[in-house]
């Protein structure tokens, strides 16, 4: 199961175990500090500002490029680090569904 907490970063220990296979993420926490409280008990998801979707798509890359390499591919699932808004752009939500496949296989291929 997946627990997601928005703002919760104080209490990522506690979160870490309370018994729930994956931490949803939102984007006010680095990945390195994320990993380092919660250690190896659990995957970690998120963590992209969800606002980056407004961004043009080369930008969505990059921010997605730096997203992956931060987390690495291990107990990691990329996504958003809260909710889409009903104004996003569909090809943007593509562009960030296509860059985190890229970087993935990338970062797999390392």
């Amino acid at each position: 199961m997946i627990v997601f907490a928005k703002d919760a970063h104080y209490a990522l220990e506690d979160i870490a175990n309370s018994g729930y296979e994956v931490v949803g993420l939102d984007w006010t926490i680095q990945p390195q500090i994320a990993r380092e409280r919660t250690g190896t008990k659990v995957t970690l998801q998120g963590n992209m500002d969800p606002c980056a979707l407004y961004a043009p798509k080369d930008k969505i890359s990059e921010i997605v490029k730096k997203m992956i390499e931060e987390f690495g591919t291990q107990r990691y699932i990329a996504n958003l680090g809260h909710g889409m808004y009903p104004d996003m752009d569909p090809e943007h939500v593509a562009a960030f569904v296509e860059s985190v496949h890229k970087y993935s296989q990338k970062k797999l291929q390392e």
